[in-house]
């Protein structure tokens, strides 16, 4: 039952089979490209992007790189997410910008979805492998809406992309048909396997997991996918990467939290890291 019902998701919505790039270090979401700013890093020379993993200098300059080539301005600025692994939505009006104290590394959020109608204004998340997606969306007067949604394994199972959907809507007056979807590179269910399923809620993931063997798949992606769709978004406007962090990470493309697991099991040392999303409204 599982296959199929993956299988009549796949044909609803846009699938990109390649990463399409901006330029030789930077992805982008084509149904996106010519309405706001934004990207994400992507091949060997891009890097890693998060600073726990890395030297800090090294790391803030291949940021601000990263920054200067889509003219988003400086790090310090930045707005980061940091998810919290639940269903926290955060919305960033001037008022709230000007609690957040400027730093060198940017202003870190606790937060699992962010939202903005304000100019000037850049959001980014460095993601592990979870679906993580870009949103664009207009109100009724025109007024346009980002954000950043980062739906992992525990916040899909608290349905976080369809009380997005629903807080988008609900918060900024829009309609689900005016909100783009666009989810990046992420870890695919065959590679999300998992020894033990205690924290899972198998009621709720239902027809998105499977078993084999000993081990469970869980396809996070598939699951939050519905929800978007079951949402009110449109299939034309439900954009979606089939590109897999695991095996990217394998070529050195992008970093893979779950890659980085395995090869640790199996005594092989690879580099840990993050890529980065931003995203930022066109300043007209």
């Amino acid at each position: 039952m599982h296959s199929h019902i993956i299988f009549c998701i796949a044909i609803l919505y846009k699938k990109l089979h390649k990463v399409v790039f901006q330029n030789p270090q930077t992805g982008y979401c084509p149904q996106l490209k010519n309405l706001v700013v934004h990207g994400f890093s992507w091949s060997k020379k891009a890097g890693n992007m998060d600073f726990p993993f890395g030297d800090s200098l090294e790391v803030r300059l291949r940021v601000q790189k990263f920054l200067t080539d889509l003219n988003m301005g400086s790090i310090r600025d930045c707005v980061n997410m940091i998810p919290e692994q639940n269903d926290h939505i955060l919305d960033i009006s001037e008022s709230f910008l000007k609690t957040l104290k400027r730093q060198r590394f940017g202003k870190n959020i606790l937060c699992d979805a962010i939202f903005t109608k304000e100019k000037n204004v850049t959001l980014t998340i460095k993601p592990a492998d979870c679906t993580t997606a870009l949103v664009y969306a207009k109100t009724h007067q025109s007024e346009e809406i980002i954000g950043i949604i980062h739906s992992g394994r525990r916040g899909v199972e608290k349905h976080l992309p369809a009380k997005t959907v629903k807080h988008i809507c609900s918060k900024y007056k829009c309609k689900p048909e005016n909100i783009l979807i666009s989810i990046v590179p992420h870890l695919f269910q065959n590679n999300r396997r998992f020894e033990s399923i205690d924290d899972l809620d198998e009621k709720v993931w239902d027809n998105f997991i499977e078993k084999e063997g000993d081990c469970y798949y869980p396809d996070e992606t598939g699951f939050a996918i519905k929800q978007y769709l079951d949402s009110g978004i449109k299939k034309n406007n439900l954009e979606v990467y089939d590109v897999d962090t695991y095996e990217e990470a394998k070529k050195g493309n992008c970093f893979s939290y779950k890659y980085h697991l395995e090869m640790k099991k199996q005594g092989k040392s690879v580099s840990e890291g993050r890529f980065i999303v931003a995203i930022m409204k066109k300043t007209k």
